[in-house]
């Protein structure tokens, strides 16, 4: 990675953004042709994940790779050689890289200061949050209820930012929350659970919509 001293940003070196694309591509030929290997998924999960400090959405963009290569794995006797094949999601995460890569090439080396406080908190009833002198609640249907309180407060968070979409886009948002789980899955742009990242996504498209951060912390609960 390089450092663009003009606008003081980290990036990635076009040579290196040539051989990632061409990485890209021979993975989807291989798994065309049947020879793509678990450990050869894992090469270029890790090369893209390396480029996180330039490239903001990239763990969040390849986190369907990250989730398919886990469940190839899941066997007891699965080795890393065995094949896999790229399904829907990982082919749509790597379509991504191949068309907005260069548009998300760069990343400030300066820290971000937040901007405004977002709290929220959710129970088995429904869900609130706290901005300012501001707030914002709901209850939960059915389905949403017999959720696990990790679902049920990472979509708290997801759902009190949009109730306060006009006021935190663009901004930097700092976001407490009293469930670790979320802090991670906000923080690290996803994480292990398929479903957890599926409710976590609509969030993670509108942040990139509207060149909005969020970072969260724990906030610890009574």
């Amino acid at each position: 990675l390089t450092i663009d001293s003009h606008r003081l940003l980290l990036r990635v070196p076009p040579e290196k953004v040539k051989a990632t694309t061409r990485a890209i591509r021979q993975t989807i030929a291989a798994s065309q042709s049947g020879s793509l290997t678990i450990r050869g998924l894992a090469g270029l999960i890790g090369k893209l994940q390396a480029l996180g400090p330039a490239v903001s959405p990239a763990r969040f963009r390849s986190r369907s790779l990250l989730h398919l290569k886990n469940e190839a794995l899941a066997g007891s006797r699965v080795r890393w050689d065995h094949p896999v094949v790229l399904d829907a999601p990982a082919l749509a995460e790597l379509s991504w890289w191949l068309t907005e890569f260069q548009q998300w090439n760069g990343k400030s080396i300066l820290p971000l200061l937040p901007q405004c406080v977002l709290t929220t908190d959710a129970s088995s009833y429904g869900w609130g949050g706290w901005l300012g002198n501001k707030s914002a609640r709901g209850f939960w249907s059915r389905p949403e209820s017999r959720r696990s309180s990790n679902a049920r407060e990472l979509t708290a968070v997801v759902f009190s930012v949009f109730a306060f979409a006009p006021m935190l886009a663009g901004r930097v948002v700092h976001v407490r929350t009293d469930n670790i789980t979320t802090r991670a899955y906000i923080n690290h742009q996803g994480g292990r659970s398929r479903f957890l990242t599926e409710l976590y996504r609509p969030l993670q498209l509108w942040l990139e919509h509207t060149n909005t951060v969020l970072v969260a912390s724990h906030l610890a609960g009574k």
